[in-house]
């Protein structure tokens, strides 16, 4: 039930306190005396007993305690550009003994990222991006010790790198690797990096989606599949570091974040771990991924009007040539037809490179895979065992750049 007011101009008094219109009027002398006691009032008591933490609180804390020992802070130096300005954060410390950086310090500039523990032998895992033309690396560990860090292995499409240092493996404690693709949207998902430069720094959030497909900042731009997005803060400094799941096992390693400001809003990627989990053994290994592929290289631009994607020229002694595939190129005649055109893998289509690109990308070396093609207007299917693509083989040239 609502309180009428009196009427306008009425004033009903009680006590000491008057009402009028609903509002309030306290006599001068009891405010003035009411604010003189509050200003020699003792100070409130303070309750010594803690308040009880939530389910949720402790596994948050059991999950960063268990977790930060494997996150390292990745601090790089660069030259500066040929404009002599500055586009990293400058540390107080100077590079570590032995580096590489032989000019005057104001001739490089400084930045850092994250990343984690691999192995007990040393490896650790980050971004491409966070060590690209880097001409020092260090390593910090969460014991705050220094170490070199020796560039092992690159994939640039993919947009990860491998270091190795040479810490003692006490000092090393490897992340427990889970998986991506079982993953839910709405479970939780924690974030640690050094986002800014502030360590071991913890983020909470769920998984936003799944499946989705960015394309990498690095290399040829390729395409990156099954990409985790979070709303877990991301921000710069972030990159490299692990994305988790509620049992604190790697999910995804953080990679680009979405922001008109440079600041994190809401919408972060992760390279899933099962991407991750196939490519880092061949960084460690090999120093680069071994893709699986055909042999063949394939028309760089669009054409509409064909429903694929035609090969240019098939590789001597490749995959492809062993199937009987054939490019537009004639390497015997050196002249110029129609290629056959590819227009599905596995039973699945295949209308662009992307689309060739990402099917293969599922695949390993040694797979039997049926390739169907288009030649003279009839289509055609052969079996194909993928080889090994030659690291050469991926570099682009001027008319037939992409070589899956």
């Amino acid at each position: 039930m609502s309180r009428r007011s009196p009427p306008y101009g009425l004033v009903l008094a009680v006590g000491s306190v008057c009402f009028l219109a609903g509002a309030f009027l306290v006599p001068r002398d009891l405010f003035v005396g009411t604010l003189l006691a509050k200003e020699h009032a003792s100070p409130r008591s303070v309750s010594e007993r803690a308040h009880p933490l939530t389910g949720h609180e402790l596994g948050t804390i059991a999950l960063f305690e268990q977790v930060s020992p494997s996150v390292v802070f990745i601090m790089t130096s660069h030259r500066k550009p040929g404009d002599g300005l500055a586009g990293g954060t400058v540390f107080d410390a100077a590079p570590i003994e032995g580096s590489p950086m032989d000019g005057p310090l104001d001739e490089f500039e400084w930045d850092s990222g994250s990343g984690f523990v691999w192995d007990d032998r040393g490896h650790v895992v980050t971004n491409y991006h966070v060590v690209r033309d880097a001409v020092d690396l260090t390593v910090r560990l969460p014991d705050l010790s220094d170490w070199p860090g020796r560039l092992v292995g690159i994939d640039e499409d993919k947009d990860l790198a491998v270091l190795h240092v040479e810490a003692p493996a006490a000092l090393l404690n490897p992340i427990v690797v889970g998986r991506s693709a079982p993953l839910r949207v709405g479970q939780r998902a924690y974030s640690i990096g050094n986002p800014f430069g502030l360590s071991s720094t913890l983020t909470e959030g769920i998984i936003s989606a799944v499946g989705r497909t960015i394309r990498s900042g690095t290399g040829a731009g390729r395409i990156i599949q099954d990409v985790i997005q979070t709303d877990a803060a991301i921000n710069p400094g972030n990159s490299g570091g692990p994305l988790l799941d509620s049992a604190g096992r790697l999910i995804g390693v953080t990679t680009a974040m979405v922001s008109d400001a440079g600041g994190s809003a809401g919408i972060g990627f992760a390279i899933p771990v099962d991407t991750v989990n196939r490519i880092v053994p061949d960084l460690i290994n090999h120093g680069r991924p071994r893709r699986a592929g055909l042999g063949v290289r394939v028309q760089t631009e669009v054409d509409r009007r064909i429903d694929g994607v035609m090969i240019a020229y098939v590789l001597p002694g490749s995959a492809a040539e062993r199937s009987g595939l054939r490019g537009s190129m004639n390497p015997e005649t050196l002249r110029f037809g129609l290629g056959d055109v590819i227009t599905g893998i596995e039973g699945r289509p295949v209308r662009t490179f992307d689309d060739l690109y990402g099917l293969l990308d599922t695949h390993r070396p040694g797979d039997r895979v049926d390739v169907t093609y288009r030649r003279k207007g009839k289509l055609h299917t052969t079996t194909i065992d993928l080889q090994v693509l030659p690291p050469e083989g991926r570099e682009e040239e001027e008319g037939a750049g992409e070589t899956p």
